[in-house]
């Protein structure tokens, strides 16, 4: 049976002598974790899971490889997913998600590729250009006419991008290349990023709103001590866990009374909410009865290409809600 040895993380695994005798093989840990994982869960001899692992290890490398050149040669884009203010349902907002399209594999999804980019050490470089992009994108639409001066575009900031001293800079350079204000841009931090290193997030919040930038809690409710942290984020706006918003199909859920209580400590707060995942009418008008001031999800839009997302603009005031197809 082979013996495993352990690399540094940064090494790669060496080839597996095929042959009868017992062979070492060396490899970093997270490979090693994926033998074990595999070998358990399937039943397989070492020899096998090992060659199971590596297989998969060579093709994440090489997905990996393609996403470092994908970065460099601007491969990839923005799709837009528009916030609408209740009840009426106006445009408010966009959030810039990026996607990625590998030139044989097809489109990947950004579970996928956003973790690959933080450990490859990219990730500055992906959320340096979304901001580019985005806020690029929302000149041109105001230049052409077709979004108000009220609307805005928001980003997402990483765990990688919140422990960078010189964002505000690069958001204000990117503002001012496009002549914006500050209030033009929000930018979205997860929850779960915020609380890992609460001093350095309380810091870029601090950062942030100095410059006059919007600043949203993401994914926020999905920590246990969701509500305790709100007052250590004065000034911000929250956007509620699609996890949350799923559960108000349930009659007498725990997580309806959550909600409840996450508004209303938010309105005494003088911070307003978004509730994201919105997926039928009758999660939007529970949502609306509970005080939230604004949506987000399927309900209204997918995430679409900018040229799409004008056809929401569109729809007259007061028309409500309404789905732009893919």
């Amino acid at each position: 049976m082979p013996r495993i040895e352990l690399l540094d993380d940064d090494a790669g695994p060496e080839e597996i002598d095929e042959g009868t005798r017992p062979v070492v093989i060396r490899m970093p840990f997270d490979l090693h974790e994926a033998v074990i994982a595999k070998a358990a869960s399937e039943n397989l001899s070492a020899a096998a899971a090992v060659r199971t692992a590596l297989r998969s290890y060579v093709e994440r490398a090489e997905l990996e490889r393609d996403l470092r050149d994908a970065v460099a040669l601007r491969q990839l884009h923005l799709l837009y997913q528009p916030v609408a203010r209740l009840p009426e349902g106006p445009v408010v907002g966009a959030e810039a998600l990026a996607r990625w399209s590998h030139p044989t594999q097809g489109p990947v999804a950004p579970a996928t590729f956003v973790p690959m980019a933080e450990q490859a050490g990219v990730m500055g470089e992906v959320g340096g250009w979304v901001l580019e992009e985005a806020v690029g994108q929302l000149a041109s639409w105001r230049r052409a006419s077709v979004a108000s001066v009220e609307l805005h575009v928001s980003v997402n900031v990483s765990e990688v991008q919140l422990h960078d001293e010189h964002l505000t800079d690069r958001i204000a350079d990117a503002l001012g290349m496009h002549g914006l204000d500050a209030t033009a841009l929000c930018v979205e931090m997860k929850e779960s990023s915020l609380i890992e290193d609460p001093a350095a997030g309380a810091h870029l919040v601090a950062r942030m709103q100095r410059l006059g930038v919007l600043v949203v809690i993401d994914d926020f409710g999905t920590e246990y001590t969701s509500l305790a942290h709100l007052s250590r984020f004065p000034g911000t706006s929250l956007k509620v866990a699609k996890s949350l918003v799923d559960s108000l199909a349930l009659e007498d859920s725990a997580e309806a009374s959550l909600l409840a209580a996450i508004v209303a400590m938010a309105k005494s707060l003088g911070i307003s909410t978004v509730a994201k995942g919105v997926e039928t009418l009758a999660q939007s008008e529970r949502i609306s009865e509970l005080g939230f001031d604004a949506v987000q999800g399927y309900l209204m839009s997918r995430p679409v290409s900018a040229k799409r997302l004008l056809e929401s603009w569109a729809a007259p005031p007061g028309s409500g809600l309404r789905v732009v197809a893919d």
